[in-house]
C-alpha cells in the first residue's frame, strides 16, 4: 500500500497525474479491504495491517489521489455539474450498500440459511438496476430542462415598439 501511495507521487511528480490517480485509487482499495475485515470481524480480510496502519494509508492515498483533483476520475466526481453529483451519489451508494449486504451475507453464511444468499444476490441486483434507473431520471430532469432552455433560444426575439 505505502509502496503504491510512493509510486503514485512519482507519477505525480513526472505529471503523469492519470498515472498517479490509478496507482493511488488501487492503493486505497488496498485499506478499505482491511476496513471491511475489521467490520465483518474476518481475519483474514485485514491480516497482519493494524486500524491505524489501514486509516493512515487510507488518508495517505485519498490526499495523493486529491493531489490530482483538477484531471481525471477525481475531477469528473467532484465536478459540480449533474455528471458529478451523478457520481457521487453512486459513489457512496455503490460502496455502502454491497458492505451492508455483504455483511448481511457473511451473517447467513454462519447461521446456515442458505435461502438468504438468493436474497444476497437478488438484492444485488435489483441495487444496481435502481442505481441505474435514479441516474437515467436524474439526467432526463437535466436533459428536459437543456430541450426547454434550446427552444427558448431558438424562438424569434419579440419586437417592442
Amino acid at each position: 500500500m505505502f509502496f503504491l501511495i510512493a509510486v503514485s507521487l512519482i507519477l505525480y511528480g513526472f505529471q503523469r497525474f492519470t498515472a498517479s490517480q490509478l496507482v493511488a485509487f488501487i492503493a486505497i482499495a488496498i485499506p478499505m479491504v482491511s476496513f471491511t475485515g475489521y467490520a465483518y470481524g474476518l481475519d483474514h480480510f485485514y491480516g497482519q495491517m493494524s486500524i491505524l496502519t489501514a486509516f493512515t494509508g487510507f488518508s495517505l492515498a485519498t490526499a495523493t489521489l486529491l493531489m490530482t483533483a483538477k484531471t481525471g476520475a477525481v475531477k469528473a466526481i467532484l465536478s459540480s455539474h449533474i455528471g458529478g453529483k451523478i457520481a457521487r451519489l453512486q459513489t457512496a451508494a455503490g460502496y455502502i450498500i454491497p458492505t451492508i449486504l455483504g455483511y448481511l451475507l457473511i451473517e447467513s453464511l454462519h447461521s446456515s440459511d442458505v435461502n438468504l444468499f438468493g436474497i444476497f444476490v437478488v438484492t444485488i441486483c435489483w441495487f444496481i438496476i435502481s442505481m441505474v434507473s435514479i441516474s437515467a431520471i436524474l439526467q432526463e430532469k437535466i436533459d428536459i430542462e437543456r430541450w426547454e432552455g434550446e427552444r427558448l433560444l431558438a424562438q424569434p426575439p419579440c419586437m417592442i415598439n
